[in-house]
């Protein structure tokens, strides 16, 4: 009879053991997956992510946890995280959270709102939310056209999007930096302000950013040959031809 109680205590204190380790901690173990780092403080996505898994009771256990809900949830909190990863330990009692944060593209300026802007147009994060956006060397998009900023939503379309990163994209290849572009009234429009010079650049989104970029590129050195410097812009909108005034 002592032996089976024996049996039975340790057979209770495994099952206790088992049971135990199949609990989950609030607080996640965070992973950094590619060269983008963390664009807000690791604090702040502790104290959220602790807030998603204390939401549901089921993420208290590995048995009922729903990885791909919470996966959703952090990218739904946090636009700024390309991806989510949750991993559940086997022995450990601490989830691990691996995420992959998206490339930023520019700062978009609008009225009293200041969003990072990622590849494809989405408003990801305040400006004053992003840690070190200094370092991150961005190009500031000032809006002169009224667009509504919402978090988490396009406030630029692809295509606006992959014009604007490709003449940013032409003129740091020809050794021009730029500093800054407006978004006049006119949606497609655009006024390129490249750095050291005093007049701007006139582009249209519905074109070719490669060979508009090209066109200024090409007016900008022939000018520079010639001494001469336009007054106010430098107009390659149309197809083929340059207007300087």
């Amino acid at each position: 009879m002592f032996y089976i109680a024996i049996n039975g205590i340790l057979v209770a204190c495994f099952i206790l053991f088992v049971g135990y380790l199949c609990t989950l901690k609030d607080a996640p173990l965070i992973a950094i997956n590619g060269k983008n780092g963390l664009l807000r403080q690791p604090s702040d996505y502790q104290q959220s992510f602790n807030a998603i898994l204390r939401s549901s009771i089921f993420n208290k256990s590995k048995f009922t946890i729903n990885t791909s809900n919470l996966s959703r949830a952090i990218q739904e909190k946090h636009p700024e995280i390309g991806s989510a990863t949750v991993v559940i330990p086997f022995f450990s009692r601490q989830p691990k959270v691996v995420i992959t944060s998206i490339k930023p593209a520019f700062i978009l300026n609008s009225k009293n709102d200041s969003y990072m802007i990622d590849e494809y147009g989405v408003a990801v994060a305040p400006v004053q939310d992003v840690q070190n956006i200094a370092g991150l060397d961005l190009v500031t998009i000032t809006d002169e056209a009224g667009i509504q900023i919402e978090q988490g939503k396009p406030v630029l379309s692809q295509e606006q999007t992959n014009f604007i990163r490709e003449v940013i994209s032409q003129l740091s290849l020809a050794g021009k930096k730029v500093i800054t572009i407006s978004i006049p009234v006119s949606a497609y429009d655009i006024k390129v302000q490249p750095k050291d010079v005093t007049y701007y650049v006139k582009m249209n989104m519905q074109g070719d950013a490669r060979a508009q970029a090209g066109k200024y590129i090409a007016t900008e050195k022939e000018l520079s040959q010639t001494k001469k410097t336009p007054t106010e812009y430098i107009d390659v909108r149309v197809d083929e031809r340059v207007y300087i005034k």
